[in-house]
């Protein structure tokens, strides 16, 4: 049965997983062994970090692909080599973004739902 611990009690932290963000603590009395989950109210950082730099790595790729696939169909358009350049590094800082952006999203998500996946 799991109650909540008191303060004056000695508590002995339980290892938890990185991507929770609530700690759970078990208390040892003679014959009984009760646990109680301390709850933490920030989000989880390190999950975050995690898909961000993913996303980072990712979208730094996918710029890379944007400029090539752009540069190539905007040389088609254009006699002046100067214009589709420009227009497609454009295209790869908006397409590096918009992957950073998608993945540090889905990171709050991931940490809310795995939060949420704790009991109280």
């Amino acid at each position: 049965m799991a109650t909540p611990a008191s303060s004056n009690e000695k508590i002995e932290t339980l290892p938890r997983h990185p991507w929770l963000t609530q700690s759970v603590k078990a208390k040892n009395s003679p014959g009984t062994t009760e646990v109680a989950y301390e709850k933490d109210e920030g989000m989880n950082s390190s999950l975050i970090e995690l898909v961000a730099i993913l996303g980072a790595f990712f979208g730094f790729f996918g710029g890379i692909m944007a400029f090539i696939i752009a540069y190539d169909e905007y040389t088609r358009h254009f006699r002046d080599k100067s214009k589709p350049f420009w227009m497609a590094l454009e295209m790869a800082v908006l397409a590096s973004l918009v992957f950073v952006a998608i993945s540090i999203i889905v990171g709050f998500v991931l940490s809310r739902t795995l939060a949420s996946q704790v009991p109280p």
